[in-house]
């Protein structure tokens, strides 16, 4: 009787785009971590664009000054070829406990494959869709993103001014961008900024996406950009209530970087609080504890104390808008907000 046997399990070649982007990520990471920022700069190509170069450099001398930039990396979502450069879409969990869909784009041969962005005229002409409240801007490389983006501003919008109050109602139309190239001037780990009623949404250090582990990120950094949008037609502030307001509405916590300043006994004075970052090298830190702060001062004085206060900054020193709007000096309550913490 003739023996069956079973099907032979044949094993799909490596993804090659794949294996060279790893090797690539891989000799970054480890630069990062040797914080030798001239080994991160041979692995950006030759004819990268000057502030795509610029913002490599910036990231490992950070990475060499003791910022945890180097994430943990999971699925990949998809490689591919366009134009001149090779795409990788990967997930990666980064020391501030946020899981994002990152985008990388790398030229050259396979085997000397080198970070870089897209040449202006591989892009195309951004494309305008207008939605009910909002409109977005986008080339083909991030229709989808856009889309989505209009999505998650469109689900936000009742939300916040729910929140915030009626006069937060939108009186003109945002529009929302998807950027996918290195912006001058901005800190070099930012993910999104917004100028008036135009925001940008960086899509290759955060790719907005609709599903898996890096939508929570996608739908807090849309949601946090919307409340600059709306919070600036009203009021106006310093670090503190301008970051802090809208990382206390999207309940964007920060907490591993929070515990790290705990436990080191390294939470900032309230002058510097109040300022922020100093350099970009504190930007994580002031971050997490406008976050701890703002989420305090609305947990213990109320959602309408923190809104008082925002709006009184737009005619008043800091500190009498502050006193107002909470009933208590800014002293007493960073004073109540340290001990809350421990240490």
């Amino acid at each position: 009787m003739p023996t069956s046997s079973a099907p032979a399990v044949v094993t799909p070649p490596p993804d090659i785009t794949f294996v060279a982007f790893a090797r690539l990520l891989e000799a970054r990471d480890a630069a990062w971590r040797a914080g030798d920022v001239s080994a991160a700069l041979t692995l950006v190509a030759p004819d990268a664009p000057a502030a795509f170069r610029e913002r490599e450099r910036q990231l490992a001398s950070l990475a060499a000054q003791g910022v945890p930039l180097v994430p943990m990396r999971g699925a990949v979502n998809v490689t591919r070829e366009r134009g001149s450069v090779r795409i990788i879409e990967i997930l990666e969990t980064d020391a501030q406990g946020r899981t994002r869909m990152v985008r990388y784009f790398g030229n050259g041969p396979l085997d000397q494959l080198r970070l870089t962005e897209p040449p202006a005229n591989e892009l195309g002409e951004p494309v305008t869709t207008r939605g009910e409240h909002f409109d977005t801007r986008a080339t083909t490389l991030d229709a989808e993103s856009c889309a989505t983006v209009l999505t998650y501003a469109e689900a936000a919008l009742g939300p916040l001014v729910a929140r915030l109050g009626e006069a937060y109602r939108l009186t003109r139309r945002p529009i929302f961008e998807c950027v996918p190239t290195v912006q001058p001037d901005l800190p070099p780990l930012a993910s999104a900024y917004t100028r008036g009623s135009v925001v940008s949404m960086l899509t290759t250090p955060s790719l907005v996406v609709a599903s898996g582990p890096a939508a929570a990120w996608s739908r807090t950094a849309v949601t946090h950009e919307l409340a600059h949008v709306l919070l600036f037609t009203r009021g106006n502030g310093p670090f503190l209530m301008a970051e802090g307001i809208p990382l206390w509405l999207t309940d964007d916590r920060r907490q591993p970087e929070l515990d790290r300043l705990v436990q080191r006994d390294a939470l900032w004075s309230l002058a510097h609080l109040v300022d922020g970052p100093a350099s970009d090298v504190e930007f994580f830190a002031g971050y997490a504890q406008a976050s701890s702060f703002m989420r305090f001062l609305a947990a213990t004085y109320g959602d309408a104390a923190v809104i008082s206060a925002w709006e009184g900054n737009g005619s008043l020193p800091f500190e009498e808008a502050f006193g107002r709007g909470f009933g208590v000096t800014p002293l007493a309550a960073y004073a109540a907000w340290r001990a809350s913490l421990g240490r």
